[in-house]
């Protein structure tokens, strides 16, 4: 990655670990293994999982730790994000957002119901603060294309129940009476912020004030 290689991933209690080959995993697991004994640690073996990528045919009890046989798994969860071992390993991730996102529309909605209709900035607001940081969780891993058309739909559909306005209105009107940013701008931003963490942040939404 950036030329860059990367065999492992640490994270708090979490340790993530990345090989090109059976053997090599096996070997790095021993190393873990001896580490951890060294210092007195102890591996919770009912959360070790190993995903295989590609065609490579291992035997189920391959990897071994400490006497104990590792479980392959095609799916595992790693600092929230679930990644699977078929097709794209991140669909998972962005089909869990955009459900999650539309579980909390409907709380929203829910606690909602006695105020009546909200203004649009008090949704707006919702919006930013309760959608958002689900949506951009991970998101600079994530990101792809087939992940952004399906959260955009999400966005519009949101905006445009805001206004109270049909699929008919253009998107780009509903974005200006908002004053609010496609979400690719955000997701994108993030990406690059990632790579190169002295750029600007990550927009959220557009202000103008106007003197007359």
């Amino acid at each position: 990655m950036f030329n860059k290689i990367i065999k492992h991933l640490l994270w708090a209690d979490d340790l993530f670990l990345v090989s090109t080959s059976a053997e090599k995993m096996q070997k790095q697991i021993n190393n873990l293994g001896s580490y951890c004994k060294k210092w007195q640690l102890i591996i919770n073996t009912m959360k070790t999982k190993i995903m295989v990528f590609g065609k490579q045919n291992v035997p189920d009890d391959y990897f071994q730790l400490n006497g104990n046989t590792i479980v392959i798994s095609d799916k595992y969860t790693y600092v929230g994000n679930e990644v699977t071992d078929a097709g794209n390993p991140f669909s998972c991730i962005y089909e869990s957002i955009i459900q999650k996102c539309y579980r909390s529309c409907y709380k929203i909605r829910e606690y909602c119901q006695q105020i009546g209709q909200l203004p649009p900035t008090l949704s707006v607001h919702f919006f930013d603060t309760l959608l958002m940081p689900i949506i951009e969780y991970g998101s600079e891993i994530w990101y792809n294309t087939t992940a952004l058309k399906k959260l955009l739909v999400f966005q519009r559909n949101y905006f445009r129940r805001v206004l109270h306005v049909t699929e008919k209105t253009p998107i780009n009107e509903v974005y200006g009476d908002l004053g609010v940013f496609p979400l690719e701008i955000c997701l994108r931003n993030n990406v690059i912020l990632k790579i190169s963490p002295s750029s600007t942040q990550s927009p959220r939404k557009l202000t103008c004030q106007v003197g007359i």
